[in-house]
């Protein structure tokens, strides 16, 4: 994933970041946008993309017995970029009591 790319701005202050050919790794990845005016003002933005595939279900015809797949620990990740990202992510239950 290429790490700084221009990007042209038009008049109005609108831009498109083509993400199409990107290939998202699997988890959490953020984008972070950042633009420096000609006066050198400095301004930043993100967006997380979320790439998580579920868990398997387990074959229950050829195995009736079978039991769900247990999710893994949450992945807790820190993401260093013009600015500092926190990410967690997990694919079990959450239940609050």
């Amino acid at each position: 994933m290429p790490k700084f790319s221009k990007v042209e701005v038009s008049e109005d202050g609108s831009f498109v970041i083509d993400l199409s050919d990107v290939s998202f790794e699997e988890g959490i990845t953020i984008i972070e946008m950042y633009a420096k005016s000609p006066l050198s003002k400095e301004t930043f933005a993100s967006v997380a993309v979320s790439k998580v595939s579920p868990l398997p279900e387990p074959d229950y015809v050829a195995n009736p017995k079978a039991k769900p797949p247990v999710p893994a620990n949450p992945a807790v990740d820190w993401i260093e970029g013009k600015q500092l990202y926190y990410t967690v992510y997990y694919q079990g239950e959450l239940t609050f009591s």
